[in-house]
């Protein structure tokens, strides 16, 4: 992962914008695993008005390597601070179409990964998002004080010190 050399603004605008980050809605059909999915169109349109209200611009790229062909993601905020990263995926054939897929799968996850995004089945019950628990003012201090911390933490440290239960309560507020 890349980020600039301070997010002390992109962290506080992430946070802001993944608490009003809902699901996307599987609306789209895997006809061999007999399955439903939320596709890129469905979270680009879940993400973007969150995403603009909150100062922030993604850009994807395709990018690929000797193992296959991914994406690029970079998270952009307006005040010049960004974070990004890509990874690839191994295609099972070598042409124009499965490359194609690959990407627009990759972009799929790497876009769900910014906004925390599930799939959410469509009963418009689980778009709601309901609060469980409020976090308190300690924890969303300690939260932004350690995403923006430049000493060699970043994004994927906190997340290790943290764990999921924390991250979960901090984002249900």
């Amino acid at each position: 992962m890349n980020q600039s050399e301070s997010i002390g603004k992109l962290a506080p605008a992430l946070v802001a914008a993944q608490a009003e980050i809902g699901g996307a809605v599987k609306g789209s059909e895997n006809p061999f695993f007999k399955s439903q999915y939320a596709d890129l169109n469905t979270v680009i349109l879940a993400l973007k008005p969150i995403f603009v209200k909150h100062g922030f611009a993604v850009i994807q790229l395709p990018v690929s390597d000797v193992n296959g062909v991914g994406v690029s993601t970079r998270i952009q905020h307006e005040s010049g601070e960004f974070i990004e990263d890509s990874f690839t995926l191994p295609l099972a054939k070598k042409d124009p179409q499965a490359a194609g897929s690959a990407i627009t799968y990759a972009k799929r996850y790497a876009l769900k990964a910014l906004g925390l995004m599930p799939d959410l089945d469509d009963d418009a019950e689980g778009a709601m998002f309901r609060q469980q628990k409020a976090h308190t003012e300690e924890e969303r201090t300690r939260f932004i004080d350690l995403m923006a911390n430049n000493d060699g933490w970043g994004l994927k440290k906190f997340g290790q010190e943290v764990g999921n239960d924390v991250m979960s309560a901090l984002f249900s507020s």
